[in-house]
């Protein structure tokens, strides 16, 4: 299969992707306030998450294509609390599974758009007390479901397993751990197969007291199993499992392992698993340094940091501070959801994919400028971006143009670039330089662009052509196509002046003569005429004898009004002595 390579759009600039290492980071924004991932289904598609709303917390589901849609908190009918936990959901995204207070107990709770709310059900405790259950992992068909609460066989917790025809099973404890008249024991599910036979969690008993929990795996044919220690350990938990229940991934002591039949325990990095996937060949999870960093192990490259790891694929930052930790994988072991600090430091949920094949090519273009200029953008279908110079409107009429500024350089990036001529137009607002940039990335994973500087003094115009194909980066012409520097309507090949004297009125011998200045056919001003004649008088009198000289010969020319020529004079003679 062809690997195909995406262009990423990155703080509004366009970042092309190395061959081969295709990557995907999608941040889960919301209005409403910070957002955190819970689970990912098994097919990549949905996120099950939260939003902290200003009236408190909201549960949601987000997919690609129709963003996010809300989970309901409480059933009416069934007096759920508003506080229901979601925990897991199913392979497609359809069907949530969680717990919730109903008004007598907490109880696991499963709910999908079609059919609503419907209870998991508790078991009696061992010894009166209080009932309850807790629905912690859903199978891809969400028929089947791992499980802890109470049960007829401990007063405490215990593992359980759930499905649709069968209800609650309790699931037990490892042999070595059965309670007796002189110790207690409980256990924990942690999560359920995507085919629903294998339950995975920890078994334990206070009879041991060399030893803590130990990592189990169950099914219905072998019963409970126990995956022992990594070496010098006493204590390991199993907290993910593949498709088909034959890779088991946990923690024993501070380290990750992954378990198979074949090899058992394997130490794989000092980080606390979340998701594997289906093959067991990628396990994501959290690492706790200073702290909590997101995880991802490959069995090529080993455990690595995931931003590194993003960042690498993109050939750029993030821009996000810190990714603190990866909820759940999908099954291809492609697409993972979690959660960091973003830029402004809000906690914020996020999806990302990794995968390198049927990736679409996406055409990129960006466009930064520095200096005291306006901007102006035309694209080859007349779309403006930038400011009207003669309205001062702001138009933003590109379909995904973003901007940023860092540094105080603006970039203008966008994706899906036209084919044909991209004009820039740069109006200085003051006496300043300049620089501008183009970089554009095209579908035959080839980058062009070019470098300009320049100066503009206000209202000096500069208009620069990007002639470029989206297929290929083959052609493209970027080059300056008109110049006016200095703002006096005459283009600089035809200005005998390239930086003109640009002020209003006339000054003399370091006076506002208060006459109106103006640009001769040459792009000469007045102003410009004066200060010639300034650098060749040899004495402020020697001055006031050329500029009078002068006057008169406007006069005559018709660039001075009579009335204009004697209030010329008349501040010459005042002033220049």
């Amino acid at each position: 299969m062809k690997t195909n390579i995406l262009s990423t759009m990155l703080l509004g600039a366009a970042v092309p992707v190395v061959t081969g290492e295709a990557a995907e980071f999608i941040p889960l924004s919301s209005p409403e306030g910070s957002t955190s991932a819970t689970s990912l289904s098994a097919d990549g598609s949905t996120v099950l998450g939260q939003v902290a709303t200003s009236s408190g917390s909201q549960l949601f589901r987000w997919t690609a294509d129709g963003g996010f849609t809300s989970v309901p908190l409480f059933n009416p009918g069934e007096g759920f609390s508003p506080n229901l936990s979601a925990t897991s959901i199913s392979g497609d995204g359809s069907i949530v599974i969680g717990y919730a207070f109903t008004g007598t107990r907490t109880e696991g709770v499963r709910w999908s758009p079609d059919a609503g709310f419907s209870l998991l059900g508790a078991l009696p405790a061992a010894e009166t007390g209080e009932q309850y259950s807790l629905g912690l992992d859903i199978s891809a068909d969400g028929n089947a479901a791992a499980a802890s609460g109470t049960s007829p066989l401990t007063p405490f917790t215990t593992a359980l397993y759930w499905n649709g025809t069968g209800g609650l099973i309790p699931l037990g404890f490892l042999p070595e751990d059965q309670p007796d008249e002189f110790s207690v024991s409980f256990s924990f599910a942690q999560a359920v197969s995507s085919d629903g036979q294998v339950v995975v969690g920890s078994s334990a008993s206070t009879k041991h007291l060399e030893r803590g929990d130990q990592a189990f795996r169950w099914n219905a044919i072998d019963g409970m199993t126990g995956l022992g220690f990594l070496p010098g350990e006493n204590q390991s938990t199993a907290t993910a499992v593949s498709a088909d229940g034959s890779v088991v991934v946990g923690v024993s002591g501070l380290s990750a392992f992954r378990w198979t039949a074949e090899n058992g325990l394997e130490n794989i990095g000092n980080f606390f698993p979340t998701g594997v996937s289906a093959d067991g060949n990628v396990v994501v999870g959290v690492a706790q340094a200073d702290v909590a960093v997101a995880t991802i192990w490959t069995s090529e490259a080993g455990a690595q940091a995931l931003q590194s790891v993003l960042e690498a694929k993109l050939g750029a930052p993030l821009g996000w501070q810190s990714l603190s930790g990866v909820v759940a994988l999908s099954d291809d072991g492609s697409k993972l959801a979690g959660n960091g600090l973003n830029a402004d430091g809000v906690s914020q949920a996020f999806v990302a994919d990794l995968s390198s094949d049927d990736i679409v090519v996406v055409s990129t273009g960006a466009i930064s400028y520095w200096g005291a200029v306006n901007f102006l953008l035309e694209d080859p279908d007349g779309r403006n971006f930038g400011t009207d110079p003669i309205t001062g409107e702001v138009l933003n009429e590109i379909p995904g143009l973003e901007t940023s500024v860092e540094n105080g350089t603006t970039t203008a990036g966008w994706s899906d670039i036209l084919s044909g001529k991209h004009l820039v137009q740069l109006n200085g607002t003051c006496d300043s330089t300049y620089s501008l940039s183009f970089d554009f990335f095209h579908l035959d994973e080839q980058t062009s662009g070019a470098d300009f500087s320049g100066r503009l003094l206000k209202g000096g115009v500069h208009i620069y052509g990007g002639t470029v194909s989206e297929e290929s980066a083959t052609g493209a012409v970027y080059k300056l196509i008109y110049a006016e520097s200095d703002g006096d309507k005459v283009p600089d090949d035809k200005d005998a002046v390239l930086y003109s004297d640009m002020r209003p009125t006339i000054w003399v011998c370091r006076v506002n003569t208060g006459v109106c200045n103006k640009v001769l056919a040459n792009g000469t001003t007045l102003n410009d005429v004066m200060n010639a004649l300034d650098a060749k008088a040899t004495s402020g009198t020697d001055l006031r004898f050329l500029a009078e000289k002068q006057a008169m010969e406007w006069e005559r020319a018709g660039i001075f009004t009579k009335e204009e020529r004697m209030k010329f004079q008349k501040a010459v003679t005042n002033n220049c002595r």
